[in-house]
């Protein structure tokens, strides 16, 4: 009962977030609707393309936070989001995958890919004038899918990386997302939580160099069926 309470307070504060950024949904994406049939009467494939990402992200953010989800769908979203940061940014981030396809049935809490990979985008990569690279890492091992997002940016220190694990409730204000350019307002401490509440016998480990790169390492328990049972 009581790691319930703790994840319905999390959703409540994601959901509030969410809310903080929303205008009408149906508005929104009507608009974008709009926006992107004209694109297309135009001959803005490109651009029609890239309206069409921005809405499938946006819809999969405000939907109930709570609602089940496998790791395939996580990825279809990272996929959208890498398409629209490379369309901003070009030749100067590449983004790989090195993924099974036999591990995405995988129940995972819902928005747990993007906000790591937002993280390494805005504090790893970003400030990179070329040769930025975010990889992303999902594979069956000892029984257990493994799921590695790595960037070779900035790096962390190690006193940055004990405040994301520390997951006390006091430690929860000083490590929410409060940079500009996030697309989900989480923070990474809200992400650790949820995935220690969804699976007992989950690890997540975050391995990082000043002036080489971070890793974010998560392992789930293969044989999970449900979310939060």
């Amino acid at each position: 009962m009581e790691e319930k309470a703790k994840l319905a307070q999390l959703l409540k504060e994601m959901e509030l977030k969410s809310l903080q950024n929303q205008i009408n949904p149906h508005f929104l994406f009507n608009t974008l609707n709009t926006i992107s049939k004209t694109a297309y009467i135009e001959g803005a494939e490109r651009t029609c393309e890239l309206i069409s990402s921005v809405s499938t992200l946006l819809r999969y953010n405000i939907g109930s936070l709570d609602r089940q989800t496998i790791l395939k769908d996580e990825v279809v979203i990272v996929r959208e989001y890498f398409f629209i940061q490379k369309t901003r940014f070009g030749q100067r981030v590449e983004f790989k995958e090195e993924i099974d396809p036999a591990c995405l049935s995988i129940p995972i809490p819902c928005l747990t890919l993007q906000p790591i990979i937002e993280n390494a985008f805005i504090h790893g990569i970003e400030s990179m004038a070329k040769g930025a690279i975010i990889t992303v890492s999902i594979y069956e091992k000892n029984q257990k899918i493994w799921i590695e997002v790595t960037d070779n940016g900035v790096g962390m220190a190690q006193e940055t990386i004990d405040q994301l694990m520390d997951l006390r409730e006091d430690r929860e204000k000083s490590t929410t997302n409060k940079g500009s350019g996030h697309s989900t307002g989480i923070g990474m401490s809200n992400v650790i939580k949820r995935i220690k509440l969804f699976d007992k016998n989950s690890q997540v480990k975050i391995r990082s160099t000043l002036g080489e790169g971070t890793s974010v390492i998560i392992s789930l328990n293969k044989d999970r069926k449900g979310a939060y049972s």
